[in-house]
């Protein structure tokens, strides 16, 4: 990611994404130690979704606009 010169935001959405996927492993290990199998499994769903946009994000940095304005269309909706 830091070999390759980026705009700030395209390297602060990468930042943001690993972020919330890191959120979500800890979520899923602490639902498993407790025994919790299937919300770990339905946020495992989330994780692998998370991981993977933020690795086509990564190999296509040019759709970051896209990328952006899809997060801002899912927030409005869900509000």
């Amino acid at each position: 990611m830091f070999a390759v010169k980026e705009s700030d935001a395209f390297r602060h959405t990468l930042l943001s994404q690993c972020g919330i996927a890191w959120h979500h492993y800890n979520a899923v290990v602490l639902l498993l130690a407790h025994k919790f199998v299937v919300p770990s499994l339905d946020l495992s769903r989330t994780l692998f979704e998370v991981v993977v946009g933020t690795l086509h994000l990564l190999e296509n940095p040019n759709l970051l606009p896209d990328f952006l304005d899809h997060g801002k269309l899912v927030f409005y909706e869900s509000g």
